[in-house]
């Protein structure tokens, strides 16, 4: 299999995989972030709705994944 193919295979397959990914994407973000609430924002972003909500939409997402690390790595980041 040459490195084209291979490309060429990862580029179909992520396609397939995404149509299945939406649903799965839009409840994570559902319930991990849901609809813009300036309670959540920093106090020099409230005016500012979509910088508000896009920077708190990303740390939850960044909190979410690291939480998922440590899980998946967790008795590999215990070992001496």
């Amino acid at each position: 299999m040459t490195n084209k193919s291979i490309i060429i295979l990862l580029t179909k397959t992520s396609k397939k995989e995404m149509l299945f990914m939406y649903p799965a994407m839009e409840e994570l973000y559902q319930y991990f972030v849901g609809h813009p609430n300036p309670r959540h924002w920093p106090e020099e972003l409230r005016d500012s709705p979509v910088l508000g909500h896009g920077q708190y939409a990303f740390s939850e997402g960044l909190r979410l994944g690291f939480l998922l690390a440590v899980e998946c790595m967790g008795p590999e980041l215990l070992r001496p």
